[in-house]
């Protein structure tokens, strides 16, 4: 994100010296507001690049975060370029809730977004379907673009309306992982996969057709999708993180389940500094993440109980 380093002769807004690395900037009405003072970063993270940003509002508490930004964008095809690329900065699918007429004098555009896991279901059923994506979601983007009046002086309150005409009410307070595979098989089809089939069909393929193609093409980069041909990939994948200084990596059978063991500089230096007796890289990673609190419990209890030389001595 691109943030101008021009100050307004009204002082519509102070750039916080803080947050000039992060290239946001908050607004002075809201200035005092020690909330609005937290932690950006989570913004930054989420927003597309390429834009001006002025804070408004913003609360954060846990992986919630509230927030009322302004923009230039003036157009409604430029707040719909903006709202597509958050989509897919976060990877998060959005669908339109309410739609405003852009009528008089006071908006260009004006739209209300919901995600896409928040489904009006048909029946009371329909949620308990295996393949149902509802999770009620509470997630919401309210985007609205103020006409800029150039023929006259504007009579608006709002500060910002010359300036930054589109504003941008963002509640990101889902209720389900965005980043796993049960959620983002819901997503739409990119347009890369479309222009693919599109460009088959072209071709005289028929949908059948196509989709071997592709499916092909995926076998090809990725591997098998299940069996042994999975299998022998990943440890093709495997041999590369061990030839690599960045991470090692073990796949094991146990009992039923196939188990991959990944590794990475950290912990390698924790099995090299640390005391772990002749734990393996797989046992290692087992202790660290089903035994090593209740050592350090122990060792909180020693301490507790005045047993200091224990606790120190005590692996």
């Amino acid at each position: 994100m691109r943030i101008g380093n021009s100050r307004h002769e009204h002082q519509e807004y102070i750039m916080d010296e803080e947050l000039r690395e992060l290239e946001i900037s908050i607004c002075s009405e809201v200035l005092h507001n020690e909330a609005v003072h937290q932690d950006l970063q989570p913004l930054d993270v989420l927003l597309p690049d390429g834009y001006e940003y002025r804070v408004c509002e913003y609360s954060r508490s846990a992986e919630d975060i509230h927030a009322v930004l302004r923009l230039k964008n003036t157009t409604e095809d430029s707040a719909r370029l903006w709202i597509k690329e958050f989509q897919e900065k976060t990877k998060t699918t959005l669908r339109c809730k309410k739609k405003h007429k852009a009528a008089g004098q006071k908006n260009v555009f004006h739209v209300q977004l919901r995600c896409h896991h928040n489904t009006s279901t048909r029946t009371h059923t329909a949620d308990l379907r295996a393949g149902s994506k509802n999770t009620s979601c509470p997630a919401t983007l309210t985007e609205i673009v103020k006409r800029v009046i150039t023929s006259r002086k504007s009579r608006s309150s709002d500060i910002h309306a010359g300036l930054y005409p589109m504003i941008v009410k963002l509640a990101y307070n889902h209720n389900h992982p965005v980043l796993c595979s049960d959620t983002l098989k819901h997503r739409d089809v990119s347009e890369e996969v479309k222009n693919t089939f599109l460009k088959l069909y072209q071709a005289n393929h028929s949908p059948s057709t196509a989709l071997h193609v592709v499916l092909q093409g995926v076998q090809k980069n990725y591997g098998e999708p299940d069996g042994e041909g999975m299998l022998l990939h990943l440890e093709k994948i495997i041999d590369g993180y061990n030839n690599s200084e960045d991470m090692t990596a073990k796949m094991a059978r146990v009992g039923d389940n196939q188990c991959i063991a990944l590794c990475t500089k950290l912990m390698k230096r924790v099995h090299q500094n640390v005391r772990t007796k002749a734990f393996s890289v797989v046992q290692l990673v087992d202790f660290l993440f089903t035994r090593l609190e209740n050592v350090y419990e122990q060792k909180l209890l020693d301490v507790a109980n005045n047993r200091w030389k224990q606790a120190i001595t005590s692996r």
